[in-house]
């Protein structure tokens, strides 16, 4: 038994003598107790000094560093380079970078995003990946390491970054669904969706998002426009630090969802059971596919109704420095959309 614990045994078993009441009886018995009880605990405080004392040479010497307090700053040791170095890209995210090259004419929004704003043509410029190609669909885009289970594309930005560029861009968010008293549809400025790929074989290909997703149990497209929603920010009460809901995955949604940046202005569950649209499996290009993700207001104000050239922007598909060029204006999709009206 260790010396604490039996000490402890040994203070239980010990009974106190009644103390006297009578004033003239000497109080020797009660003085001596206290000066055991008093005793035994300096004893069992120099028992566990000694046993940690006895414990400190086994820390292994890798856990300190030998530091001459006299020398300049630069000299002291630094830690490990594992210690320093940063997560590196996935080979996804690496795949995407090289599919790429940073959009002419248009400007980086966040140094840990692949997302640019390019204010003269009215355009955020997204690169991700495909996500899903089949089975049901909550969003149509979310950003990468959230919903995509559920979501066609996985976009490499937050979605508080898509908020800020659409906003840089001139393009008014107005409010997401509601559901209590009764249902109102999202709302907000018309957000045109493009996105851009290439397939193995070099061809380009572009089209509008809408044709990525089906209604469920048919072939039939989504039938209409995106809307800005805006989601929504909430504060956590513990750190009072602010919070963008649409970050946990809630970027382009074809389910409403109150923490919606994109919706759709109609009514669309977002049960399980009772979702409504599905991945085109046969539009879609395999899982891993690098996408750019392009995104146009399309509100009256903003002189909506964009050209072919704004609307379907095939320069923003060039390769990356090193590798050829493919294809050309003839390769691209003849399926793709001739119109783009609001």
């Amino acid at each position: 038994m260790p010396v604490d614990a039996a000490m402890k045994v040994r203070l239980d078993k010990v009974s106190l003598p009644p103390i006297s009441k009578n004033p003239t009886e000497p109080k020797f018995r009660e003085s001596s107790m206290q000066y055991v009880i008093e005793s035994s605990h300096l004893l069992r405080c120099f028992v566990a000094g000694l046993l940690f004392v006895a414990a400190v040479p086994s820390i292994p010497a890798a856990h300190s560093q030998q530091i001459d307090a006299d020398a300049p700053i630069a000299d002291v040791p630094k830690p490990d380079a594992d210690e320093e170095a940063e997560e590196a890209d996935s080979p996804q995210v690496q795949r995407v970078k090289a599919a790429f090259e940073a959009p002419e004419n248009a400007k980086l929004l966040a140094p840990d995003a692949r997302l640019w704003v390019d204010k003269a043509n009215r355009r955020v410029i997204i690169d991700g990946y495909v996500a899903v190609r089949e089975g049901l669909l909550e969003m149509f885009a979310c950003p990468a390491g959230t919903k995509e289970h559920e979501s066609a594309v996985a976009v490499l930005a937050r979605s508080q970054y898509v908020h800020a560029a659409l906003l840089a861009i001139g393009a008014t968010p107005g409010r997401p669904v509601q559901f209590q008293p009764e249902f109102m549809p999202p709302s907000g400025d018309r957000i045109a969706v493009w996105v851009l790929w290439r397939s193995e074989d070099g061809k380009r290909h572009r089209m509008k998002a809408q044709e990525w997703i089906c209604k469920t149990g048919t072939e039939e497209n989504l039938d209409v426009d995106f809307v800005f929603a805006g989601s929504q920010w909430w504060t956590d009460p513990r750190t009072n630090r602010d919070y963008y809901s649409a970050d946990d995955g809630d970027l382009i949604c074809v389910s409403n969802f109150q923490s919606a940046t994109l919706d759709v202005p109609i009514e669309s569950s977002k049960d399980a059971e009772y979702l409504q649209f599905t991945a085109c499996e046969k539009k879609i290009p395999p899982r891993g596919t690098p996408v750019r993700v392009v995104m146009i207001p399309m509100s009256p104000a903003l002189n909506a109704k964009p050209n072919d050239s704004q609307a379907k922007p095939a320069d923003d598909t060039k390769p990356a420095a090193g590798e050829a060029a493919k294809g050309d204006a003839g390769s691209r999709d003849a399926n793709e959309s001739k119109d783009e009206n609001p």
